[in-house]
C-alpha cells in the first residue's frame, strides 16, 4: 500500500518484507526518512535518516525485549550506542570518528 502526493511523490508505503515481516516508511521528496518494522521473535525497530537518507539513528528491541539506540554521524560512522541489556543493566559507549570507543558506562 503506498500513498503518494498530488505531484506522485511517495509520501507512506506499508509493505510485507521479503521475510514476512511489516514495515511502515515515510518519505520526502523520494528520500525515505523514517521505517518502523517488526521481526523475528518479536523485536521491533525504528529507523531515522537525514534530509539526504544517509541512516542517522536506530531504535529497537531485541528478541529479549532488550531496547537500544544507535547514533550515526553523516559518514555512517557509530557515535553513541545506548543499550539495557537482558539483566536490567545499562551501557552506554561513544565512539570517536575511527569507530575507537572513547568513553563508556560503567567502565
Amino acid at each position: 500500500l503506498s500513498l503518494h502526493a498530488k505531484d506522485g511523490m511517495p509520501r507512506a508505503s506499508l509493505r510485507v518484507s521479503s521475510d514476512g515481516w511489516p514495515i511502515l516508511s515515510l518519505w520526502h521528496k523520494r528520500v525515505l526518512h523514517a521505517a518502523l518494522g517488526s521481526g523475528r521473535y518479536g523485536s521491533a525497530r525504528l529507523v531515522l535518516t537525514d534530509k539526504d537518507g544517509r541512516l542517522r539513528a536506530t531504535l529497537q528491541t531485541a528478541a529479549d525485549g532488550s531496547p537500544s539506540l544507535t547514533l550515526k554521524d553523516k559518514d555512517d560512522r557509530t557515535r553513541a550506542a545506548f543499550k539495557v541489556i537482558a539483566d536490567g543493566s545499562p551501557l552506554l559507549t561513544l565512539f570517536d570518528a575511527k569507530g575507537t570507543v572513547i568513553w563508556q558506562a560503567p567502565r
